[in-house]
Protein backbone atom coordinates (compact mmCIF):
# COMPACT_ATOMS: atom_id res chain seq x y z
CA UNK A 1 0.00 0.00 0.00
CA UNK A 2 3.02 2.25 0.63
CA UNK A 3 5.21 1.00 -2.05
CA UNK A 4 4.41 3.48 -4.58
CA UNK A 5 4.53 6.50 -1.98
CA UNK A 6 8.37 5.57 -0.22
CA UNK A 7 9.45 5.15 -4.26
CA UNK A 8 8.25 8.79 -4.33
CA UNK A 9 9.60 10.20 -0.95
CA UNK A 10 13.16 8.76 -2.13
CA UNK A 11 13.20 10.62 -5.34
CA UNK A 12 12.21 13.49 -3.67
CA UNK A 13 14.50 13.53 -1.29
CA UNK A 14 17.31 12.94 -3.62
CA UNK A 15 16.39 16.16 -5.73
CA UNK A 16 16.15 17.77 -2.39
CA UNK A 17 18.53 16.33 -0.02
CA UNK A 18 19.26 19.99 1.37
CA UNK A 19 15.93 20.01 3.00
CA UNK A 20 15.54 18.32 6.64
CA UNK A 21 11.75 18.87 6.66
CA UNK A 22 11.17 16.75 4.04
CA UNK A 23 13.14 13.62 5.91
CA UNK A 24 10.75 14.62 8.82
CA UNK A 25 7.66 13.80 7.12
CA UNK A 26 8.22 10.38 6.85
CA UNK A 27 6.20 7.55 8.88
CA UNK A 28 7.48 4.49 10.02
CA UNK A 29 5.95 2.47 8.05
CA UNK A 30 7.58 4.37 5.11
CA UNK A 31 10.94 4.40 6.48
CA UNK A 32 10.46 0.52 7.32
CA UNK A 33 9.77 0.14 3.86
CA UNK A 34 12.55 1.90 1.97
CA UNK A 35 14.39 -0.51 4.94
CA UNK A 36 13.56 -3.82 2.94
CA UNK A 37 13.78 -2.78 -0.08
CA UNK A 38 17.20 -1.39 -0.37
CA UNK A 39 18.67 -3.74 -2.26
CA UNK A 40 15.00 -4.05 -4.60
CA UNK A 41 15.60 0.18 -5.33
CA UNK A 42 18.95 -0.37 -6.13
CA UNK A 43 18.26 -2.84 -8.86
CA UNK A 44 15.43 -0.75 -9.87
CA UNK A 45 17.97 1.73 -11.20
CA UNK A 46 19.69 -0.51 -13.36
CA UNK A 47 16.94 -1.60 -15.87
CA UNK A 48 19.45 -4.28 -17.56
CA UNK A 49 20.30 -6.22 -14.02
CA UNK A 50 17.13 -7.69 -12.17
CA UNK A 51 18.86 -10.24 -10.17
CA UNK A 52 22.12 -10.84 -8.17
CA UNK A 53 23.46 -14.44 -6.33
CA UNK A 54 26.42 -14.19 -3.60
CA UNK A 55 27.88 -16.34 -0.87
CA UNK A 56 27.52 -16.05 2.45
CA UNK A 57 30.02 -17.88 5.26
CA UNK A 58 28.65 -17.49 8.16
CA UNK A 59 30.66 -18.43 11.31
CA UNK A 60 28.52 -18.86 14.87
CA UNK A 61 31.12 -18.91 17.63
CA UNK A 62 29.66 -19.85 21.70
CA UNK A 63 31.02 -17.78 23.90
CA UNK A 64 30.45 -20.21 27.24
CA UNK A 65 31.05 -23.73 25.09
CA UNK A 66 33.83 -22.16 23.31
CA UNK A 67 32.45 -23.87 19.88
CA UNK A 68 32.76 -22.31 16.67
CA UNK A 69 30.83 -23.89 13.48
CA UNK A 70 30.86 -22.52 10.07
CA UNK A 71 28.16 -22.80 7.72
CA UNK A 72 28.14 -21.68 3.44
CA UNK A 73 24.90 -20.43 1.86
CA UNK A 74 24.23 -19.08 -0.72
CA UNK A 75 21.30 -16.50 -1.72
CA UNK A 76 19.66 -15.46 -4.85
CA UNK A 77 17.75 -11.99 -4.59
CA UNK A 78 15.33 -10.73 -7.60
CA UNK A 79 12.87 -7.67 -8.33
CA UNK A 80 10.61 -7.42 -6.40
CA UNK A 81 12.62 -8.51 -3.28
CA UNK A 82 12.63 -12.06 -3.17
CA UNK A 83 15.30 -14.25 -1.69
CA UNK A 84 16.07 -17.74 -2.01
CA UNK A 85 18.55 -19.15 0.55
CA UNK A 86 20.89 -22.51 -0.38
CA UNK A 87 22.50 -23.97 2.84
CA UNK A 88 25.93 -26.29 1.68
CA UNK A 89 23.91 -27.21 -2.28
CA UNK A 90 20.49 -27.39 -0.48
CA UNK A 91 17.44 -24.99 -1.03
CA UNK A 92 16.57 -24.06 2.23
CA UNK A 93 13.88 -21.45 2.49
CA UNK A 94 12.29 -18.87 0.46
CA UNK A 95 11.72 -15.12 1.11
CA UNK A 96 9.79 -12.60 0.33
CA UNK A 97 10.53 -9.27 1.76
CA UNK A 98 6.46 -8.16 1.31
CA UNK A 99 5.45 -10.79 3.95
CA UNK A 100 7.27 -8.47 6.67
CA UNK A 101 4.58 -6.39 6.14
CA UNK A 102 1.68 -9.11 6.63
CA UNK A 103 3.78 -9.68 9.91
CA UNK A 104 3.97 -6.10 10.69
CA UNK A 105 -0.05 -6.06 10.96
CA UNK A 106 0.56 -8.04 14.48
CA UNK A 107 3.34 -5.51 15.52
CA UNK A 108 2.83 -1.89 16.38
CA UNK A 109 5.52 0.50 14.96
CA UNK A 110 7.16 3.75 15.79
CA UNK A 111 9.21 6.46 14.33
CA UNK A 112 11.80 7.55 17.73
CA UNK A 113 14.09 10.07 18.02
CA UNK A 114 16.63 10.51 15.07
CA UNK A 115 20.01 8.98 16.20
CA UNK A 116 23.93 8.58 14.75
CA UNK A 117 24.60 5.40 14.86
CA UNK A 118 28.38 4.02 13.16
CA UNK A 119 29.35 7.58 12.16
CA UNK A 120 25.44 7.26 10.00
CA UNK A 121 22.69 9.61 10.53
CA UNK A 122 19.74 7.51 10.84
CA UNK A 123 16.10 7.33 11.29
CA UNK A 124 15.38 4.52 14.30
CA UNK A 125 12.38 2.67 14.46
CA UNK A 126 11.03 0.31 17.24
CA UNK A 127 8.54 -3.00 16.30
CA UNK A 128 6.69 -3.97 19.42
CA UNK A 129 4.07 -7.25 18.84
CA UNK A 130 0.25 -5.96 19.64
CA UNK A 131 -0.11 -9.13 21.62
CA UNK A 132 0.31 -8.81 25.36
CA UNK A 133 2.18 -12.33 26.00
CA UNK A 134 5.00 -11.24 23.35
CA UNK A 135 4.62 -7.10 24.69
CA UNK A 136 8.19 -7.48 26.20
CA UNK A 137 9.77 -8.53 23.05
CA UNK A 138 11.02 -5.73 20.54
CA UNK A 139 13.38 -4.69 17.67
CA UNK A 140 15.10 -1.08 17.58
CA UNK A 141 15.59 -0.70 13.43
CA UNK A 142 18.56 2.00 12.74
CA UNK A 143 18.08 2.91 9.25
CA UNK A 144 20.53 5.62 6.92
CA UNK A 145 18.61 8.46 6.32
CA UNK A 146 20.97 8.80 2.85
CA UNK A 147 19.76 5.53 1.09
CA UNK A 148 17.53 3.68 3.43
CA UNK A 149 20.07 0.80 3.99
CA UNK A 150 19.94 -1.48 6.72
CA UNK A 151 22.64 -0.14 9.69
CA UNK A 152 21.84 -1.94 13.31
CA UNK A 153 19.31 -4.12 14.68
CA UNK A 154 18.93 -4.34 18.38
CA UNK A 155 16.41 -7.65 19.46
CA UNK A 156 15.04 -7.92 22.88
CA UNK A 157 13.38 -10.25 24.13
CA UNK A 158 12.13 -11.36 27.44
CA UNK A 159 9.31 -13.77 29.11
CA UNK A 160 8.77 -16.17 31.95
CA UNK A 161 9.52 -18.93 29.79
CA UNK A 162 12.72 -17.67 28.28
CA UNK A 163 15.84 -15.47 30.06
CA UNK A 164 16.56 -12.28 28.69
CA UNK A 165 18.72 -11.31 25.99
CA UNK A 166 19.63 -8.59 23.63
CA UNK A 167 21.10 -9.12 19.93
CA UNK A 168 22.37 -6.41 18.09
CA UNK A 169 23.28 -6.51 14.31
CA UNK A 170 25.98 -4.35 12.52
CA UNK A 171 25.54 -4.31 8.81
CA UNK A 172 28.69 -3.54 6.97
CA UNK A 173 28.05 -2.62 3.20
CA UNK A 174 30.47 -1.94 -0.19
CA UNK A 175 31.12 -1.82 -3.61
CA UNK A 176 29.45 -5.04 -5.17
CA UNK A 177 29.01 -4.84 -9.03
CA UNK A 178 27.31 -0.69 -9.45
CA UNK A 179 26.02 -1.60 -5.94
CA UNK A 180 26.74 -1.23 -2.93
CA UNK A 181 25.85 -4.08 -1.01
CA UNK A 182 25.85 -6.23 2.64
CA UNK A 183 29.55 -7.01 3.18
CA UNK A 184 29.02 -8.44 6.30
CA UNK A 185 26.40 -9.05 9.40
CA UNK A 186 27.91 -9.79 12.78
CA UNK A 187 25.14 -9.97 15.31
CA UNK A 188 26.16 -10.84 18.93
CA UNK A 189 23.39 -11.84 21.45
CA UNK A 190 23.89 -10.65 25.47
CA UNK A 191 22.41 -12.03 28.40
CA UNK A 192 20.66 -9.85 31.16
CA UNK A 193 23.96 -9.48 32.87
CA UNK A 194 25.44 -8.06 29.57
CA UNK A 195 27.94 -11.10 28.93
CA UNK A 196 28.37 -12.31 25.72
CA UNK A 197 26.66 -15.63 24.66
CA UNK A 198 27.49 -16.13 21.35
CA UNK A 199 27.92 -14.37 18.17
CA UNK A 200 26.67 -14.80 14.01
CA UNK A 201 29.60 -13.51 11.77
CA UNK A 202 27.98 -13.77 8.41
CA UNK A 203 30.71 -12.86 5.30
CA UNK A 204 28.73 -11.85 1.64
CA UNK A 205 31.03 -12.20 -1.48
CA UNK A 206 31.31 -13.33 -4.57
CA UNK A 207 28.09 -11.00 -6.29
CA UNK A 208 27.02 -11.93 -9.52
CA UNK A 209 24.40 -10.09 -11.27
CA UNK A 210 22.23 -10.52 -14.57
CA UNK A 211 21.44 -14.30 -13.84
CA UNK A 212 18.29 -14.45 -15.45
CA UNK A 213 16.03 -15.88 -12.79
CA UNK A 214 12.66 -15.68 -13.29
CA UNK A 215 10.02 -15.82 -10.52
CA UNK A 216 9.52 -20.04 -10.71
CA UNK A 217 13.32 -20.23 -9.61
CA UNK A 218 12.27 -18.46 -6.42
CA UNK A 219 8.67 -20.35 -5.70
CA UNK A 220 9.21 -23.81 -7.19
CA UNK A 221 12.72 -24.26 -6.08
CA UNK A 222 12.95 -28.38 -4.72
CA UNK A 223 11.84 -31.05 -7.00
CA UNK A 224 11.62 -34.46 -5.58
CA UNK A 225 13.37 -37.73 -7.73
CA UNK A 226 9.89 -37.88 -9.54
CA UNK A 227 10.04 -34.43 -10.79
CA UNK A 228 7.27 -33.09 -8.21
CA UNK A 229 8.25 -29.19 -7.43
CA UNK A 230 7.34 -27.92 -3.81
CA UNK A 231 7.14 -24.23 -2.88
CA UNK A 232 9.06 -23.54 -0.36
CA UNK A 233 7.59 -20.84 2.62
CA UNK A 234 9.83 -18.73 5.32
Amino acid sequence: MYRFQIIAVMLLLALVSSSPAVADDLTAQEIFEGMIYYENDQLVAQPDISDYHCTVTQTVTRAGARITEEMVKDIYFMIPAFQLHFIDGTPAYYFDNDAILVTLESMELDRLRDATNNDVDCYVLMATPTDPAFARFNTTYYVAKDDFRHVMTVKFGSSDQLDTTTTTLNYTYGPAGPFQLTQRILAETFNEEGALIHTVDAVYTDYEFGLGLDIEFFINPIMDGDGTVHPIWN
